[in-house]
């Protein structure tokens, strides 16, 4: 079902023309958070505006895409340590260095569904729909947190090891980081 970017990508970049702009670099991650959120309510809004203009695995994978982008663009401004970090995480929370495409969304719904019933294409892409803007709570509080307490680009990656963020340090071994439970005590607080 993966297509190149069509005709629905370059709708989506019209409504969100920020997505083809080099990214500004080197903002702390309360800002990177805030301009992410930014991103995610104008594909809310114009997802919402497509919900009713063609089958609903188009839009889903309309979605997919465009918070690819968001989320892409959003790593691109913080530090480059961050990036890296969040990328090795995805790798090995998801087994992926892309996973979040239409198809593997598709079979990760479906596995945590079928358990309950029997669930249709039309189900699970809707359902994706309605995730594709969602953002995490955990990660959202740990901006507000930053932000608070006036964290810099230079301070989150340079000059805080262990850093109290509210009782969200970051620890190496969390979220899927197996590879390194051996050292679950290390902190990196300054990067994310």
């Amino acid at each position: 079902m993966q297509r190149s970017p069509g005709p629905e990508l370059q709708r989506l970049e019209a409504a969100l023309p920020d997505l083809g702009v080099p990214p500004e670099r080197g903002l702390p991650s309360w800002q990177v958070r805030a301009n992410y959120h930014e991103t995610v309510g104008k594909l809310e809004d114009k997802l919402a505006n497509m919900r009713y203009g063609g089958p609903t695995c188009e839009l889903a994978e309309l979605a997919v895409q465009g918070r690819k982008a968001a989320r892409v663009r959003a790593r691109l401004q913080g530090s480059s340590a961050m990036h890296f970090f969040l990328q090795l995480r995805d790798l090995m929370t998801y087994g992926s260095w892309s996973p979040f495409t239409l198809e593997k969304l598709m079979a990760q719904k479906r596995a945590k569904l079928q358990k309950a019933e029997s669930v249709t294409d039309e189900a699970l892409c809707s359902s994706i729909v309605g995730s594709a803007t969602r953002t995490s709570e955990a990660w959202n509080t740990r901006a507000e947190v930053l932000e608070h307490q006036g964290s810099s680009y230079v301070q989150e990656t340079f000059m805080c090891p262990g850093r109290d963020l509210g009782g969200l340090t970051w620890r190496v071994g969390m979220s899927g980081f197996r590879a390194f439970r051996a050292v679950e005590s290390l902190k990196f607080t300054c990067w994310f």
